[in-house]
């Protein structure tokens, strides 16, 4: 870990080891309790994150403001643009909404200020050994937990933790792409296992992200084709049968791109549904109707934020079993809902720079740097699509505002990022010179 860079790129200026390392640590931590299922229930719910998160954040916002470096990037004030939206979207909401938003933009807003600092002096290689360690650890832990309590597939009774399906694949993929110009007998065992695993979760939204994967690690020249395809072969001839003769997996896997279960559905039978009918489907499509006329009504600035689920429950709510009364699933429709097209298009804005600045730079990154960038972007993408609202869904949005500063800018150039491709070995090195 080098020395703390609270300052300039040009002057940095030199805390103490311990600081640096400390607010670093506490930041990662942070991140890591997003997977954790706990939470104080009050006026607002307190959470993990936050009681690791915000506190780290403003002792690194402090240190800056005190040694007159604080540096906000235009990545940040793009976030900030669209946590304003949210809270201004609340005012008019019942309850307590604007408090609430208010408290968690200026959190959110820390947070990502923090997150662009530590992005130009953590060591990559270190966070990236972490995070493998982590998501390989927490995978298996959400894995056992199931079988210890005899469900052998469909792992979701963990809401935090079940999400590691989806977010641990840029980070499991990532690492093993870096640690070696070209993938092993082991590293190959590690991902078609890794694939069956997220098979048997059930989780649809990682069965959408795997093969996005798995191309950009043959893109980056780290898998081969052939090789691919035999380990697909062989997971198809292994799991065909355990999938045909479970209803659940066969039905996630055929649905996880078509939209559901319940597309044809009258509005009786989403609240009485046949036998077999996904859960998570029927929410989702009784939400689907249900919010287009919301939409109609209030196009640009929307019902108000976090309005939705108590006027689902007041207009629908006798009608309903508890098990729908949730909010939108999906940030963008969540937003588009209660922000309307502006809240969507303020929101969509750091999407699109992200993107924009990888096509600016695609020239200058290296072939794995950019399929990192995409999986990470890919992986965030989806899951935010499909699944919304929480710390996590907020926090995955600040990453991708933040890939662009990950990745290095201006003077950074790409060092830090560099500094993670795998050298050849000394004996080429030798015969190229």
């Amino acid at each position: 870990m080098s020395t703390a860079n609270i300052g300039t790129l040009r002057k940095p200026l030199r805390l103490t080891w311990t600081l640096d390392h400390t607010i670093v640590t506490l930041l990662g931590l942070a991140v890591a309790t997003l997977f954790v299922d706990w939470e104080i229930k009050g006026v607002a719910k307190i959470r993990l994150f936050d009681i690791v998160g915000f506190p780290a954040a403003l002792l690194c916002i402090a240190s800056m403001i005190y040694f007159r470096k604080l540096r906000v990037t235009m990545s940040v004030w793009l976030s900030a643009l669209f946590f304003l939206t949210l809270a201004i979207g609340a005012k008019g909401v019942a309850g307590n909404a604007f408090f609430r938003e208010s408290v968690q933009g200026v959190e959110m807003v820390a947070i990502a200020i923090s997150l662009s600092w530590a992005a130009r002096i953590v060591d990559w290689k270190s966070i990236g050994r972490y995070a493998f360690l982590y998501a390989i650890g927490l995978i298996l832990f959400v894995m056992l937990y199931h079988i210890a309590h005899q469900q052998y597939y469909g792992w979701k009774l963990l809401d935090a933790g079940k999400t590691i399906f989806n977010f641990g694949q840029p980070v499991v993929m990532g690492y093993l792409m870096f640690r070696g110009r070209k993938a092993t007998f082991l590293d190959y065992a590690i991902v078609t296992g890794y694939a069956a695993i997220l098979v048997f979760s059930g989780e649809r939204k990682a069965l959408i992200i795997l093969p996005v994967c798995i191309g950009l690690l043959i893109y980056a020249r780290y898998l081969n084709v052939l090789m691919v395809l035999m380990g697909a072969a062989i997971m198809a001839a292994t799991l065909s049968t355990a999938v045909a003769s479970t209803p659940y997996l066969a039905r996630q896997i055929s649905t996880a791109t078509t939209g559901g279960s319940a597309k044809d559905l009258t509005f009786t039978q989403l609240v009485v549904p046949p036998e077999g009918t996904s859960p998570s489907d029927l929410q989702r499509e009784f939400v689907d109707r249900v919010s287009a006329p919301l939409i109609k009504q209030h196009p640009w600035f929307g019902i108000g934020t976090d309005a939705f689920l108590a006027y689902l429950i007041d207009a629908w709510g006798p009608y309903l079993p508890p098990s729908m009364w949730l909010s939108i699933h999906g940030e963008f429709k969540r937003t588009l809902v209660e922000n309307g097209f502006v809240g969507l298009g303020i929101y969509c804005l750091p999407w699109l720079a992200s993107l924009a600045w990888l096509a600016a730079n695609w020239t200058l990154l290296e072939r794995r740097q950019r399929a990192l960038y995409l999986m990470a972007f890919v992986a965030i993408f989806v899951s935010n699509y499909y699944e919304g609202g929480g710390q996590r869904a907020l926090v995955a949005f600040l990453i991708v505002s933040l890939l662009p500063e990950f990745f290095g800018r201006t003077r950074t150039g790409f060092r830090s990022v560099l500094s993670l491709l795998p050298k050849p070995p000394t004996s080429l090195r030798l015969v190229r010179s």
